[in-house]
């Protein structure tokens, strides 16, 4: 029998897989014989194959701490695939077993002094890794000595092994010169070196603000910068954007050393120069538009050759760029290389339509509004949607052939596609915002518009556009008469928002005809139970006309402005948003579209700033109710989610009175009936015996939320809960959609550092169906004073409602507790706006 089937180990044909499919009953037992078996430690190939299954075992996930003995005794190799794996092993498990780790060490010590630096190396960087500050003492003079190896692979794994020490022990690395060991390595010969090095000052130096850039080391690094990986030049580039020229003749002679990187086939490497270029000339703008020409062959290169990640990332940079004054024009007549290709993947063709518009003139614009009508009929339906975008911002852009596009746009309605139909009208529409004068070509169409148009958001639109330009629009009220009259039967909250102002807005201009319809209206939007915003809404008009009918018509009656906005859209323009992702050029920022600080956490920025406390206002519109005893219209819930404590939350049960919008002073329930006329109303809420006082609302103090994951235990959680009083309880909010599972819950209050410390469904066979959350909070005052809040957050699947119960320790720091509370309420609110309807 061969040697292999002795010790239990598959054929070599099947090694890859036998290791981790042959599992037998006492598998790590009979590997412990193995391992000290006399015939398997002086044969090195059956040695390797025992400890090689070793590491499968581990690999897997299963416990082979038991051994760690075993395999420290097995570390007394020459062969140095053996030595890999041991160390391996014992980096793995030296913290689960401290006191056996310790026995490695002087075998770790003595191969540091091995004349194989490969050996050296490694045996470095695993007693660097074993994550045992018992055992730091015995580091220090190996790690002294690395340093100064004759060997760059030793030098840069002893620079990785101060970062190593750090984590463990700073007070070691800062009191024995390191850091300053550290930059004179930024001068070593090797580069592999220097960017370790460059790497770990990085890190050791991050509160301050990472490494300090002097012209020395500057010139030194750039007169080496064909010797570095692609890695390290993205690194060296990093740098270097962090430098400020004593001069122009200096900015001039980094700008011609860096300038031959451009032509690198490295993606990085060519958005990091450039990046190095704006920031070099951040005080000579004149430069800029030369920065951009310089750069769009190696862009455009990399947009039309890469792969389609890369390309993906290059064309998200130069959305970025396209927006900035200076690339204006700049890449106009390369238009043809943003057309879309056939095997081009699907995010990449979106991004490509969406940039059309930024490298649009008058002398491209008709080429490229004939390619994107091409790809309004492709069988992507998002490709298709973004086209009709483009052509729409073409429009909004390009004086000269806006009458072109809104023609082709209207061509668009006929068409038999509904998400295009829909498309083509919403983008109308913004096209008639932007420039009024084209409302005498659109305003035709409208009646069929609404007919062929069945998207909630784009007949919202349209709605809009009947109340704007009701003047000029002879069957106006009668259009929204067919609305009205279906007022029940339309599902869509914002159909029926924009239907409100729409109706005020002609009632002003054609009161004889909208005078019925607009007591319709009223009636049906008054009664609303599924929808609070537009029940407030509705309510809001109707005191509005009730107490004041000139103030009304001063609000709602405008005349539309017939000069084109040069301003434009704020999303499309240049706005602060785009400022700060240009400021984070080549990063994952500009990717995801977002400020970094969006989506890493404090903890992890790289240059952490104090955290500024964001003052909120409670909102008005919230206002604690008591909720010590159960009232008539709520339901005690039973069941905890917490083991030991009584719930003492509420669900609201379904409930047709609805609270005044006054900021204290609660109105009685509006009963409006579908018969009653406009004029004659028969208005409770209005009348003397129940009219509301104006009151000043009081504003809640400074607070911020600040990260306060992994704050609270759950038994610490079941004290306070127990100890600390109600500040608020009661309904927050009603969302439009329901949450699939508390993790979508759970996601949403992260956003506003709330953290879930318990969630479940609520208990079956009560009176509702939902889900139940106790979260908590920690807040920063001004004066640095801490606030906790506790809550217990319950969602009805019946109602669609949020109640809330909140408990804070506000009053031992001085503040209001019931304003306090409503501040934590408002951003509940704020971080369940995805849920809510718009």
């Amino acid at each position: 029998m061969s040697a292999v089937a002795d010790i239990g180990l598959p054929s070599a044909n099947n090694a890859a897989v036998g290791y981790f499919v042959d599992q037998k009953k006492g598998e790590v037992n009979e590997l412990k014989q193995l391992l000290k078996n006399i015939n398997v430690e002086r044969d090195m190939k059956r040695k390797r194959d025992v400890i090689k299954k070793v590491i499968a075992y581990m690999t897997l996930g299963i416990d082979v701490s038991r051994l760690f003995t075993d395999m420290i005794m097995a570390i007394e190799t020459k062969d140095v695939v053996i030595k890999k794996m041991v160390y391996l092993y014992l980096c793995t498990y030296a913290n689960s077993q401290p006191d056996l780790a310790i026995m490695c060490i002087n075998s770790l010590r003595r191969e540091c002094e091995n004349e194989d630096p490969t050996v050296r190396g490694l045996a470095l960087r695993s007693i660097c890794s074993l994550r045992l500050e018992s055992i730091l003492e015995y580091i220090q003079l190996p790690l002294h000595k690395s340093l100064t190896d004759v060997s760059a692979y030793v030098r840069k794994t002893g620079v990785m092994g101060i970062l190593k020490v750090y984590k463990l022990s700073p007070s070691m690395i800062e009191n024995n010169g390191y850091l300053e060991r550290l930059h004179n390595m930024l001068y070593d010969v090797d580069a592999t070196v220097v960017i370790n090095a460059i790497y770990a000052i990085e890190e050791l130096q991050l509160a301050t603000g990472g490494l300090v850039v002097t012209q020395q080391l500057l010139m030194a690094l750039l007169n080496r910068i064909g010797e570095f990986s692609e890695w390290g030049l993205n690194t060296i580039l990093g740098l270097i954007s962090k430098y400020h020229p004593a001069n122009e003749d200096e900015t001039y002679a980094i700008m011609n050393l860096l300038d031959p990187v451009l032509r690198t086939a490295n993606s990085g490497a060519v958005l990091a120069t450039f990046k190095c270029f704006t920031s070099l000339t951040a005080k000579m703008p004149e430069l800029q538009p030369q920065i951009y020409q310089r750069a769009k062959p190696p862009m455009l290169t990399l947009v039309t050759g890469a792969h389609s990640e890369s390309q993906y990332c290059m064309l998200k940079h130069l959305e970025v760029m396209l927006r900035k004054p200076a690339a204006k024009g700049v890449f106009d007549d390369e238009y043809r290389q943003f057309f879309v290709r056939y095997n081009e993947a699907p995010h990449v063709k979106h991004l490509k339509v969406d940039l059309l518009p930024l490298i649009t003139n008058p002398g491209n614009a008709r080429d490229i509004a004939s390619e994107l009508s091409e790809y309004v009929t492709d069988v992507d339906a998002e490709l298709s949607k973004r086209a009709i975008k483009s052509i729409g911002e073409i429009a909004m852009r390009i004086d000269g052939v806006a009458d072109e596009m809104t023609m082709a746009l209207l061509q668009l309605i006929d068409m038999d596609s509904p998400y295009v139909r829909s498309q083509a009208a919403s983008v109308l529409v913004n096209v008639v915002r932007l420039n009024p004068s084209l409302n005498i070509m659109v305003l035709p169409y409208l009646s069929r518009m609404l007919k062929r148009v069945d998207d909630a958001a784009a007949r919202a639109s349209l709605v809009w556009m009947i109340g704007e330009y009701a003047d000029s629009i002879v069957e106006a009220p009668y259009m929204l008469e067919q609305i009205i009259n279906n007022y029940e039967e339309e599902q869509s909250v914002l159909i029926k928002l924009q239907l409100l102002t729409a109706s005020m807005k002609v009632f002003f201009k054609r009161p004889p005809e909208m005078h019925a319809m607009l007591g319709r209206l009223f009636a049906c939007a008054l009664n609303e139970t599924n929808n609070q915003d537009l029940h407030d809404r509705a309510l809001l008009y109707y005191r509005l006309l009730s107490s004041n009918v000139n103030t009304a018509e001063a609000v709602f009656k405008t005349t539309p402005s017939t000069e084109a906005s040069s301003a434009g859209f704020a999303e499309n323009m240049a706005s602060e948003r785009m400022n700060k992702l240009f400021q984070e050029f080549n990063t994952l920022a500009v990717v995801y579209g977002m400020p970094s600080d969006q989506f890493i956490a404090d903890g992890y920025q790289k240059f952490q700033e104090d955290v500024e406390v964001i003052e909120y206002e409670a909102p008005p519109s919230i206002s604690p109710s008591p909720a010590t005893t159960p009232g008539p219209n709520r339901v005690p819930s039973s069941g905890n989610l917490i083991p030991g404590q009584a719930s003492s939350a509420e669900v609201p049960a379904q409930t047709h009175t609805y609270a005044s919008p006054a900021p204290v002073t609660p109105a009685r329930p509006v009963n409006v009936h579908a018969s009653v006329n406009l004029l004659d109303m028969d208005d409770h809420v209005l009348s003397p015996a129940h009219s509301v006082t104006s009151q000043s609302q009081p504003v809640a103090p400074a607070v911020g939320l600040v990260e306060c994951a992994g704050r609270f235990t759950p038994v610490l959680f079941q004290q306070l809960w127990g100890q600390l009083g109600e500040s608020f309880a009661g309904q927050v909010c009603t969302l439009g959609r329901l949450p699939g599972a508390t993790s979508e819950l759970e996601v949403a209050l992260r956003t506003q550092k709330i953290v879930v410390m318990a969630s479940g469904p609520l208990p079956p066979g009560g009176p509702h169906t939902g889900l139940k959350l106790f979260v908590y909070a920690v807040g920063r005052t001004r004066n640095n004073a801490e606030v906790n809040f506790l809550a217990q957050v319950v969602q009805v699947n019946e109602t669609g409602s949020v109640s809330a119960t909140v408990k804070t320790d506000a009053a031992a720091a001085g503040l209001n507790p019931v304003e306090i509370g409503n501040l934590f309420v408002s951003l509940v609110v704020t971080s369940l706006a995805g849920f809510q309807p718009r």
